[in-house]
């Protein structure tokens, strides 16, 4: 285990492997890295502020709460990372991410542009899309139970293998967006109607 902090006398970094890291609540606001890797590193509650980030992976990381106000994130994939309770909010605009076996709950995309994002097997429970623009997104095998979704742009977007996902169509876009039988049936349910071979008597 790291006990140095490696980020200290240094604000750019290409190439690196940080591993092991175990630094809560560092200072990482302003600093660049680029084509880094992150293994196993503990940063929960870092300061992200204005950090940058370029074709970066984080794996096994526990990034709980961290800030990522005003970071910019290009080609970033966050991989078996615990990231619960974030406020992904004041992203830099069109951040290109994803995320693989992550445990996202209670985090917050509030007018933020995920077009395309991937979320593979990720834990999504509780976690609010607010006016956020999912074109295209996929949610592969994800849990959703709880998510919230309002005024979103989720068209072309892939619920079809998500668990517990529930996305209004009257506070939503959601023209071609694929979803499964069970979330159909939910919609049905919500707006007074009975599917013929799934309702609850057969």
């Amino acid at each position: 285990m790291t006990v140095d902090n490696p980020f200290l006398h240094c604000d750019q970094f290409e190439d690196e492997v940080f591993s092991d890291v175990e630094l809560p609540n560092a200072d990482l606001s302003g600093k660049e890295f680029v084509r880094c890797t992150f293994r196993k590193a503990l940063l929960p509650q870092a300061n992200w502020t204005g950090a940058r980030l370029d074709d970066c992976t984080f794996d096994g990381c526990d990034l709980t709460r961290m800030r990522p106000a005003k970071m910019a994130a290009r080609g970033v994939a966050f991989v078996n990372c615990r990231l619960m309770g974030i406020d992904w909010t004041e992203l830099r605009s069109t951040p290109t991410m994803s995320f693989d076996h992550c445990n996202l709950q209670y985090a917050s995309f509030v007018n933020v542009n995920l077009t395309a994002t991937r979320f593979a097997h990720c834990r999504l429970t509780e976690v609010n899309f607010f006016e956020s623009r999912l074109v295209d997104a996929e949610f592969t095998d994800s849990d959703m139970r709880g998510a919230r979704f309002e005024g979103c742009d989720a068209r072309n977007a892939n619920f079809a293998d998500a668990v517990g996902v529930f996305i209004d169509p009257a506070r939503n876009k959601v023209k071609d967006a694929r979803i499964g039988i069970a979330t159909a049936l939910m919609l049905a349910a919500s707006f007074g109607l009975r599917v013929h071979g799934y309702d609850e008597d057969a």
